[in-house]
């Protein structure tokens, strides 16, 4: 496995456990497949403390030997992408309405793949 490989398995595998636990639980490997991950900032109709993404980046760090001097790196991209909310306000003013925003958002991205198929 290489370098890039690696980094892209601790990001997976960080990302799976956070939406997991978050509030609402999420299942990364759904919103990813569904298309939900691709709606803007859909991150945001997800809660998960600090905290909580703080012990679920160490725990995985140590499960798959990350090097310290990498750690930071990670951390900011895991963080500053696709991580959970950790302002549960926000994450709140951000559901209301996310189903309809959700069903919205994947009709018009299939309208716009059909149109691009033509």
């Amino acid at each position: 496995m290489n370098d890039q490989e690696k980094v892209n398995e601790v990001f997976n595998e960080c990302y799976r456990r956070m939406f997991k636990q978050s509030e609402p639980s999420g299942d990364f490997e759904k919103i990813v497949s569904s298309g939900e991950g691709r709606m803007p900032n859909f991150f945001m109709g997800y809660y998960l403390s600090d905290e909580n993404q703080d012990k679920i980046m160490e725990e995985v760090f140590t499960e798959l030997k990350v090097k310290k001097y990498r750690q930071g790196g990670i951390r900011s991209g895991i963080i500053l992408g696709s991580a959970p909310s950790s302002n549960k306000e926000s994450t709140m003013k951000h559901r209301k309405d996310y189903d309809k925003k959700l069903k919205d958002f994947l009709k018009q991205r299939k309208v716009n793949q059909r149109s691009n198929e033509k």
